[in-house]
């Protein structure tokens, strides 16, 4: 198996589809005063450069900026109870 990045056209089409499509919807049904909102912000965020707004709107990121508070601490989830 051989790794192969994205061609920037293809990158810009995912990204998109991420931020406007992914992402919102998901946190939709988590429901934008979830704890999961946190969470993602405070673990995924710095890794995938996505991050949540208290809107539900998403940005893009440079990860090296994501090191930023997150709107909503994580006090639940797993391992929290």
């Amino acid at each position: 198996m051989e790794y192969i990045e994205f061609s920037p056209e293809l990158r810009a089409k995912s990204d998109r589809a991420v931020i406007e499509g992914v992402i919102p919807n998901w946190a939709d049904r988590v429901g934008l005063d979830s704890p999961w909102i946190g969470v993602f912000n405070e673990k995924f965020s710095p890794v995938v450069g996505y991050y949540i707004e208290e809107d539900g709107t998403v940005i893009q990121v440079p990860k090296e900026q994501l090191q930023r508070p997150v709107h909503r601490q994580c006090t639940e989830g797993p391992g929290t109870r």
